[in-house]
């Protein structure tokens, strides 16, 4: 199949470790998110325009399986760090193969409990960044 756009790529076979635990195969769903402010300032001139762009905030949104019995899984990890108030080093290769890895430390949160009967044991957790993202 030829693809329209030249480097795009579906989002699979990917990569995430949280503490050193691999998390992968509990995370059905992820997603590095920026925030940036921008301001505009329009002088009374037509095309005088100026624009400037502040420092991204992050958060890294998952979905995943809610596995708090075993100790490496990804509830009981943030958890764990929620507890302890310790970050969590989270390393997220978003197409493995490909030379992008973003690496970072999120706070831990607790995640959801509970769900729908008769349906996988999933939830949703936005994780704040601590400090900024680095890319390699």
């Amino acid at each position: 199949m030829t693809l329209p756009i030249p480097g795009a790529k579906m989002f699979k076979n990917w990569s995430i470790v949280a503490a050193g635990v691999d998390v992968s195969t509990q995370v059905t769903k992820a997603v590095l998110k920026p925030t940036q402010s921008i301001q505009t300032l329009k002088a009374a001139v037509p095309g005088a325009v100026m624009q400037d762009v502040g420092d991204p905030t992050w958060t890294f949104d998952l979905t995943g399986v809610q596995n708090n019995d075993d100790p490496t899984g990804l509830a009981a990890v943030l958890r764990a760090a929620a507890v302890d108030g310790v970050p969590v080093e989270c390393v997220f290769v978003p197409n493995l193969g490909d030379a992008t890895t973003a690496t970072f430390d999120v706070r831990g949160v607790y995640m959801e409990l509970g769900g729908e009967t008769d349906a996988w044991n999933t939830a949703d957790v936005s994780l704040p960044v601590i400090g900024d993202v680095s890319w390699t």
